[in-house]
């Protein structure tokens, strides 16, 4: 049966400001977020440290850390103690829990509901309420002002997509946005294990010469040759963090046919700082850490190159302006990240188009968070699978 459209074209044409939205996202919470106090940050890792910061900046003392590591709890963390959920069971009604966890939230929400506390309140939230004393992640960053500005760009995603789920992740993806309702997400996601290599979107023809741009450890890479039954022309890798990039040399060694580039993609061939975080979410950032040369894909190789995918921790549309000649020409298959600043979820497929109009667009999400959702860009004379 095909997926009937939601409501969230009328959602957002209801929209007269920023203000407005920032109101309608934060109404659930706007009773605890005005008194903020005893206060228990879930999630003694980075992020939690990160929240605890805030708090102790703004003046605003934090009682405790919550986590369900068993080996975290009764140490310290920032110099106080972490808890089991349990040992503030008595005191559920008075206390006001931070959730600072990104890939964990709807499991922890879920598990404070069930036991019965109250006043919880996931962390994007925060930087809604107020982002001088919550700076927001930067997938969050300028989102009321994005949707907003930005209203008509949303309404007419809906047409580009070519099949009826991806209509749906589209709805639900904009829905989240409009409430930061991580329910909205649970409907929707899939799987990881097909994360920009959808069976039903691509076809692998055993003959690829492919680009992984963010190559992290070089698990992307594995999964390329696992999908492709280890038949391809050859694989390009690019990953910037000097650490990463040897634990991937190291990973792949037994592969044939891959060329290791040790530069970020970018728009051109230049130096920028950059944030090594030895993780994931390594991003070129003006407050970075190190120095990295970049390239470009147009200039880094001659070949016809016929698969690109690119997480680049905010990055992709930069790179996607360095492939143009091979996006323009070649018309490679793409997965590419679109969830890293709000504005790539219309902003990625419309440079897409204007480089190339030929192309076929799918929308997919693979967590059950903000993070991994993947744009496939398909020729339309090449189809599906």
């Amino acid at each position: 049966m095909p997926y009937k459209q939601e409501n969230h074209n009328q959602k957002l044409s209801e929209i007269t400001s920023k203000e407005e939205l920032k109101t309608s996202i934060i109404k659930p919470y706007l009773n605890i977020l005005k008194n903020l106090e005893n206060i228990y940050i879930f999630g003694a890792k980075r992020q939690g440290k990160k929240y605890y910061n805030y708090f102790i900046k703004n003046k605003i003392e934090v009682k405790g850390f919550i986590d369900n590591d068993i080996s975290k709890q009764g140490k310290d963390f920032c110099g106080i103690k972490i808890h089991s959920v349990d040992e503030l069971l008595n005191n559920k009604d008075n206390i006001t829990v931070i959730i600072a966890s990104a890939n964990y939230l709807p499991d922890i929400y879920q598990q404070l509901k069930n036991l019965g506390f109250s006043k919880i309140i996931p962390y994007p939230v925060l930087s809604i309420f107020n982002e001088v004393m919550f700076p927001p992640e930067p997938f969050f960053k300028d989102l009321l002002s994005d949707i907003t500005t930005n209203k008509s760009k949303y309404m007419s995603l809906y047409s580009i997509f070519k099949d009826e789920k991806s209509k749906k992740v589209l709805d639900n993806l904009i829905n989240y946005r409009l409430t930061l309702d991580s329910s909205c997400l649970e409907e929707v996601f899939e799987n990881n294990n097909d994360e920009y290599f959808d069976p039903y979107i691509l076809f692998l023809d055993g003959n690829e010469v492919f680009i992984d741009g963010g190559g992290y450890n070089g698990d992307t890479v594995k999964k390329f040759i696992n999908k492709s039954d280890q038949k391809y022309n050859k694989i390009l890798y690019f990953e910037p963090d000097k650490e990463l990039f040897s634990i991937a040399e190291e990973n792949l060694a037994e592969y044939k046919n891959i060329t290791f580039i040790d530069k970020g993609l970018y728009s051109d061939e230049t130096t920028l700082k950059f944030s090594s975080t030895g993780e994931l979410d390594g991003c070129i950032d003006p407050e970075g850490n190190i120095e990295i040369h970049t390239t470009t894909i147009d200039k880094i190789s001659e070949d016809k190159i016929t698969f690109i995918k690119l997480d680049l921790e905010g990055s992709e549309y930069e790179a996607i302006k360095g492939a143009e000649n091979q996006i323009s020409s070649n018309s490679p298959k793409l997965a590419i990240a679109v969830y890293h600043k709000v504005q790539d979820l219309w902003e990625i497929p419309e440079l897409i188009s204007s480089i190339n109009p030929d192309y076929t667009f799918y929308l997919r999400h693979y967590s059950r968070v903000i993070f991994d959702t993947i744009l496939y860009a398909i020729p339309k004379t090449k189809g599906i699978k």
